[in-house]
């Protein structure tokens, strides 16, 4: 006959082996026979909760801990059961329980840092995985929970001594090698994340989160093909993995496939539907590829919950005189490019209250209807209803066939023009010149060139040029191509009232993806725009003209990403209207 030690003790080994379903039955039957066991109550409830069952799992331990409160492990797996149902104050109270009975309790301590970090106490969580270190020397999970919280606190250098000091307590820890490559590649160190997501996969081949990591590495090492076989790869094995079908569209699209990118961006919202990101990334790819109404409705998508109001935005209804409040929420760029929306506000009765940086103000004080205009963090006046800036293509229902164009919609201050038209007077052809974009813009590396590349314009006769080019960049105007007549301008140029009357008193402008490019087509000035092979979603697809600036030329990298063809392009096209410009003057 089997005692009731050897029944414990069998479904104790079967537990110890995985084998959850044979050992429950066992369990049970000690219960059954004695009910005061609670080491029984209290391993039944650990299988609950290891198979999923947490509300099951709370009455099992909630009972060992009635039978034997003194034990530590009790009251810590009370906690870890909590903080599996959301409930996390009840967890800490467990964890901290456990740790007053046992101080020396490391796993106690690693679990309080967790839901503390799920709480983003991070100030808390990280003192709770240091007690855990010191506790137990060499634990390698607590050393890299403990650089997750360094991580989250931009103190990334001190998170990477914490993965390496894991590493060097456990060489086979894969969470600290995922965690160190991602740090690394949040610092640009891109080579030695290459190397730590290489070493998860020497451990563990199949790792899908680890081959999308690599993936996204060599993606920004503009390694794409053997980036898209790496997504494709972890997509084989973890087809629900839903960041590797993202990181599979990003990479499509910057190889110029919208079409392919859209369709894994899909297949990424069929596993997380409310993944705000995924929608956003969805609608540049369907923005790119030329289908602006259902891109706009994708790329402002977000649920009712993320807006900063407690209102709904305005969707287009009639306004009726009543008062609207307008908040630009990204770059210059974007902000002068929609603004051509808002006198279509006016036209709908709205009356204006426009929220946007000091720099925009001189340049969008006459738009109509704008009736205050007023500067980030400022007290909004009381309006009645409201709408993101980007927003107002998906209130107006935009498509290619109903987007609203006109020669010029902003306006430079006219006595300012005059001051520039007389600074710049001259007989030849007059062209501003902007070079790069701030270089904190996430694709930079990609818009931007340097002033050296555009030493081919140099050649030129009869063709002056003005640097309207800000930032670290307009050093570079010191050491200009021989050859090259260059005035720089930026000094002058406090703000963008300043730069459009300057951009007025000239014949062109020739500049990257910036904001400046977006202020001449919105002025109506010529503006030849210099785009990379993977271009922005406004630019659309292999156009040289764009829809939204009808002054605007468009001057694309072919496949090879590279500027000199396309400067070779901009030279020829621009020494036939200097030479156009030489013939009207002596025709004058």
């Amino acid at each position: 006959m089997t005692t009731l030690v050897e029944t414990f003790s069998a479904a104790f080994n079967l537990h110890q082996q995985g084998l959850l379903a044979e050992a429950a039955p066992l369990y049970r039957a000690v219960i059954a026979e004695e009910p005061m066991h609670a080491a029984t109550h209290h391993l039944l409830g650990l299988i609950e909760h290891q198979e999923g069952r947490h509300e099951a799992a709370l009455p099992l331990i909630k009972r060992a801990i009635e039978l034997e409160d003194d034990e530590p492990n009790y009251h810590g797996n009370l906690g870890t059961v909590y903080r599996a149902l959301g409930r996390r104050d009840e967890a800490v109270a467990c964890y901290r329980h456990a740790i007053a009975l046992r101080p020396s309790f490391a796993e106690a301590q690693n679990n309080l840092g967790l839901v503390l970090q799920d709480q983003n106490q991070l100030s808390g969580a990280q003192r709770a995985f240091e007690q855990a270190i010191a506790a137990k020397p060499g634990y390698a999970a607590a050393m890299v929970n403990l650089g997750n919280v360094l991580a989250a606190r931009d103190e990334q250098h001190k998170a990477v001594d914490q993965y390496l000091a894991a590493l060097a307590a456990d060489p086979q820890c894969l969470d600290a090698y995922n965690n160190l490559g991602s740090v690394l590649a949040a610092m640009d160190q891109l080579d030695q994340a290459a190397e730590c997501y290489r070493c998860v996969l020497e451990l563990q081949p199949g790792n899908a989160a680890a081959l999308s990591n690599y993936g996204h590495v060599l993606a920004r090492r503009e390694e794409l093909d053997a980036a898209i076989a790496s997504f494709r790869q972890a997509i084989a094995i973890q087809p629900t993995h839903a960041e590797a079908h993202v990181n599979l569209g990003n990479a499509l699209l910057d190889q110029g496939k919208p079409h392919e990118a859209e369709a894994s961006y899909a297949t990424a919202l069929r596993i997380d539907p409310m993944n705000t990101n995924t929608h956003w990334c969805r609608g540049l790819a369907l923005l790119t590829a030329g289908d602006l109404a259902e891109g706009f409705a994708e790329w402002r998508w977000k649920p009712e919950t993320m807006t900063r109001f407690p209102t709904p935005e305005w969707r287009g209804e009639d306004l009726n005189g009543k008062r609207i409040f307008i908040h630009a929420e990204q770059g210059f760029g974007d902000t002068i490019q929609f603004a051509r929306y808002l006198a279509m506000i006016a036209a709908k009765g709205g009356r204006i209250i426009m929220e946007a940086p000091t720099e925009l103000h001189r340049l969008f004080a006459d738009i109509d209807g704008v009736e205050d205009l007023i500067v980030f963090g400022q007290r909004v006046p009381e309006f009645d209803t409201h709408c993101s800036m980007l927003s107002l293509a998906l209130a107006f229902g935009t498509t290619l066939d109903t987007l609203p164009v006109a020669k010029s919609y902003l306006n430079a201050d006219a006595e300012d023009m005059r001051d520039w038209e007389r600074r710049l007077d001259g007989s030849s052809l007059k062209v501003g010149l902007v070079w790069a974009g701030r270089p904190e813009h996430k694709r930079d590396r990609q818009r931007s060139l340097s002033l050296r590349a555009m030493a081919p314009l140099a050649t030129l006769d009869n063709v002056s040029f003005y640097a309207l080019q800000k930032g670290a960049a307009l050093d570079q105007a010191e050491s200009a191509p021989a050859g090259m007549r260059l005035e720089v301008l930026s000094p002058l140029l406090g703000d963008f009232g300043d730069t459009a009357a300057a951009i007025m008193a000239l014949d062109l402008v020739i500049t990257v993806d910036t904001s400046v490019a977006h202020l001449a087509g919105a002025l109506g000035k010529p503006v030849w725009l210099l785009l990379p092979f993977a271009s922005d979603w406004r630019w659309l697809e292999k156009r040289n003209d764009s829809p939204w600036y009808p002054s605007m030329r468009l001057f694309r990298q072919d496949a090879t990403r590279r500027w000199d063809s396309v400067m070779a392009e901009v030279t020829s096209a621009l020494r036939a209207q200097a030479s156009q410009t030489r013939i009207n003057c002596n025709a004058a």
